[in-house]
């Protein structure tokens, strides 16, 4: 039986993360046919995407209704559960998906995030692993193994199962977000920075990845804006000071010459640190100028508390 136009377009808007579109066409889909579970379904998958859980609960609830033996409803509903901090629960859901379906990588998958949910990455690493051998042509389940890799702080595999991920889905903006969190844990700032900035332009409205990016780029600069650098100088020479005071300039201090010498010395870091951060400023704004202007938006964001 031919799909309805209304369950089509549903489809359509949650493959491109247009999830208020996806609850308007799975509602129209739901009043046309209310006894059909796919719509309650697509519905549950967009209001989980909005982070609306009780909503998605109610709607899957709905479509179990209808389906009670439909593995994806239990493998959706262990999704929203673990996202909602209900670990045992998630776990009790999965389980149930992969009773019902054993030879379903999504049901071994379930079972994986929800082990990891529960504070046993390494079993569920294990199920993420017999579901990859079921379908490995599936970059979500890469992606997910990447995340349990990141979760152990192990930054050489989460950063191999990403890019695998990205083998088979290049355009995937949560894989590459994610692939910078791998690359900061293997110390690779700058490769991190363009995969952060790679996420962003596929995705402009993900905040981890505008997060990211700017973190990265301040990074790179040298720990804070050179925009905005004055301040962050004030930080520093204050702690020189302290630190100096505590060691071994207290004596000449009590001298006015010792003070005169030690404001000239705070001078010259000073200027050298606003110099060497302003280069750093000019090396990217050459080398990526599209990265310079998304940091000074991304700056002014942050500035006004936006991210």
């Amino acid at each position: 039986m031919n799909e309805s136009p209304n369950l089509s377009r549903a489809r359509a808007a949650l493959s491109l993360r247009r999830w208020e579109d996806a609850v308007r066409e799975a509602g129209l889909a739901i009043a046309t046919d209310p006894e059909n579970a796919m719509g309650y379904y697509l519905l549950a998958n967009a209001l989980f995407a909005l982070a609306r859980q009780e909503e998605a609960l109610a709607a899957l609830a709905s479509a179990q209704a209808k389906a009670p033996e439909w593995p994806a409803l239990f493998v959706l509903r262990s999704d929203i559960l673990r996202e909602d901090g209900q670990a045992r629960e998630a776990m009790d859901a999965a389980e149930a998906a992969l009773r019902l379906a054993p030879d379903d990588p999504d049901s071994h998958s379930a079972v994986g995030m929800a082990f990891s949910a529960l504070g046993e990455p390494r079993r569920g690493l294990t199920a993420l692993e017999a579901a990859i051998a079921l379908d490995p042509s599936d970059a979500r389940l890469h992606r997910l193994r990447g995340n349990l890799y990141l979760g152990l702080d192990d930054g050489e595999g989460a950063e191999r199962a990403y890019r695998e991920a990205l083998a088979l889905e290049p355009n995937d903006p949560v894989a590459l977000n994610n692939l910078g969190c791998a690359l900061l844990l293997r110390k690779r700032r700058r490769e991190a920075t363009l995969a952060f900035k790679l996420a962003l332009l596929l995705d402009p409205t993900m905040s981890s990845a505008k997060q990211n990016t700017h973190r990265t780029v301040r990074g790179l600069i040298g720990g804070s804006s050179a925009l905005g650098v004055v301040g962050l100088l004030g930080g520093s020479v204050f702690k020189l000071k302290l630190v100096w005071l505590s060691l071994f300039i207290r004596p000449v201090l009590m001298k006015l010459g010792g003070w005169v010498a030690a404001v000239i010395a705070l001078a010259i870091v000073a200027a050298a640190t606003f110099l060497v951060r302003g280069l750093r400023v000019l090396w990217i704004r050459k080398r990526d100028p599209q990265l310079m202007a998304i940091f000074q938006r991304l700056e002014s964001d942050h500035k006004a508390k936006r991210i």
